[in-house]
């Protein structure tokens, strides 16, 4: 069993309220289901408009498989227009 984890930290620059950052990750979360199986938490960052902090994981029989899905998740979102990407990080176990 391989479990994979990717932290990805967001800017948001238009939000200029809780509710605007709430409709770009929620955009997010709408935007994966289907596509991919993994889940997902805001991790980070609650208190802050413009940022924000996801945690995505998955797990699966191989490496190849889990990373190949959390790369998928990652090429998602870093072509979105509405954020920007500041940093992520993959972590497999």
């Amino acid at each position: 069993m391989h479990v994979g984890v990717l932290h990805i930290e967001l800017l948001i620059p238009h939000a200029t309220n809780l509710k605007a950052k709430r409709q770009v990750l929620n955009s997010i979360k709408m935007g994966l289901r289907g596509k991919v199986n993994v889940s997902l938490a805001e991790v980070d960052f609650q208190d802050k408009w413009q940022r924000a902090a996801l945690g995505f994981s998955c797990v699966g029989s191989s490496r190849a498989a889990v990373d190949a899905t959390l790369q998928h998740v990652f090429s998602i979102i870093d072509n979105r227009t509405d954020c920007e990407l500041i940093s992520h990080l993959f972590e497999f176990y």
